[in-house]
């Protein structure tokens, strides 16, 4: 890949891309676009790549070293070439290697047997798809039940590793670097933050926007085993069991159970572990945090933020769920965030009319 400096533009880290997997298993995808003053000879829409990163270039600083973060290897979906008095300017749309995975659909069936290890089963199907797919996955204990891909016309090959990812537990992306990455869920009961926003002579947030909405929260998920070669059903319950949680399972909340059914279920521990992966992806919406700050490249989907704010009444452990990091040297962090537990007492209710 040529190197190629982007004026403007950005990068988006999206956790909550779950609509066409039914709500349930809400994917981290990224999305990037990029503008600049630029030849359109190396920037094509079949297959053509670009990795972006974020940071200083030891030329343009004290440093000898290169401080650079990666935040993504991107397939180019679209070019737009436009001409004017400065030159012709580019700009140009990528999606991150999932892509890849996504339109290299199944034109005949695919088959997962019975008692392969759930994370061989995902690298196996994805380089099925790419032979040159590079992965780095966690052990998950699991092994699948027999499966079969592709039946569909309108099929995604990306989804059903999802699917397999989900009924153990895990998340599977890829990252920075378009590696993609099978890690469990996180537990956020007991998460400490990946970093602090305070109000004080180095805050980094500039703006802040507090919501309450009660849009997709759920703080129960019942999770079942259908359609498989045994005769048996086997089910894992999750709730929300945290008194600190806005959506504490008997709370003013009350009990909001979604349930998820699947065939690749295959034991009550894997229907747990599904409940479990998808709660923690659901619960604690009731409340989001929409700030714009100093960025912070090092930070990602699914990182656990403490943000204080006197004047919102934010005193929080958040999920960042959404972040928009510009390519420009001056431009700002975009970032979105669920609230998982207030560290200031029930602050974050509404009071009794």
């Amino acid at each position: 890949m040529d190197a190629f400096l982007y004026e403007r533009g950005s990068t988006l880290g999206d956790y909550f891309d779950g609509t066409s997997y039914g709500g349930t298993a809400n994917v981290r995808q990224q999305a990037w676009t990029g503008t600049a003053n630029a030849s359109t000879s190396t920037l094509t829409t079949w297959g053509t790549r670009r990795s972006v990163t974020y940071g200083e270039l030891a030329a343009s600083t004290e440093s000898t070293v290169d401080e650079l973060v990666p935040l993504g290897v991107f397939l180019i979906t679209d070019v737009d070439v436009s001409a004017g008095p400065q030159g012709a300017q580019v700009t140009v749309v990528g999606s991150d290697r999932s892509l890849r995975i996504s339109r290299a659909r199944w034109y005949e069936p695919y088959t997962v047997t019975t008692g392969t290890a759930t994370e061989t089963a995902i690298q196996t199907l994805l380089e099925d798809r790419w032979d040159d797919v590079e992965v780095d996955f966690t052990t998950t204990g699991d092994t699948v039940n027999r499966a079969v891909f592709g039946l569909e016309t309108d099929n995604d090959p990306w989804k059903d590793a999802q699917k397999l990812a989900q009924a153990s537990g895990a998340e599977l992306f890829f990252d920075g670097d378009g590696i993609a990455r099978l890690i469990p869920v996180r537990d956020y009961d007991e998460a400490s933050p990946d970093a602090v926003y305070l109000e004080n002579d180095e805050a980094m947030v500039l703006s802040l926007t507090r919501r309450l909405t009660s849009e997709r929260t759920y703080n129960g998920v019942i999770a079942q085993g259908e359609g498989s070669e045994s005769s048996a059903t086997f089910r894992g319950v999750a709730w929300d069991e945290d008194p600190d949680s806005p959506t504490y399972r008997y709370g003013k909340f009350g009990e909001v159970p979604m349930f998820y059914s699947s065939p690749l279920l295959r034991s009550d521990d894997m229907a747990l572990k599904a409940a479990q992966s998808i709660l923690t992806k659901k619960q604690g919406v009731v409340e989001s945090v929409d700030w714009s700050q100093i960025v912070d490249p090092s930070l990602d989907v699914g990182d656990v933020v403490q943000v204080v704010n006197a004047d919102a009444k934010v005193d929080r452990l958040m999920v960042l769920d959404r972040l928009t990091i510009p390519l420009a040297a001056t431009g700002t962090m975009q970032a979105v965030a669920r609230t998982i537990r207030s560290l200031a007492g029930s602050g974050f209710e509404v009071e009794d009319e």
